[in-house]
């Protein structure tokens, strides 16, 4: 049973589609990182995840239940949002 599955995520803004069917199984203990360019849905899904953005359709597990819980309820999982920025050398 995967710990986080992530199943057809769909989010839109108006008519902005920013995630369109994102499916994603994690077992525990894997370390997963979203890469792309800017405007890919990347803090959305993560957002999503950590329950800060509502779905408009599909389905997150954690742990086999569904996951549709305020954020402080995800940190028993350990989830968090974190975004990294590089630093650029002096």
């Amino acid at each position: 049973m995967p710990y986080l599955e992530l199943s057809t995520l769909r989010k839109a803004y108006g008519s902005h589609v920013a995630i369109k069917d994102i499916s994603l199984s994690v077992e525990e203990g894997e370390a997963v990182a979203f890469l792309g360019s800017s405007g890919c849905g990347k803090t959305t899904t993560l957002r999503m995840i950590a329950g800060l953005a509502s779905l408009d359709s599909g389905q997150i597990k954690l742990g086999g239940a569904r996951h549709h819980a305020p954020t402080h309820s995800s940190a028993k999982f350990g989830l968090c949002l974190s975004i990294l920025c590089p630093l650029s050398s002096p």
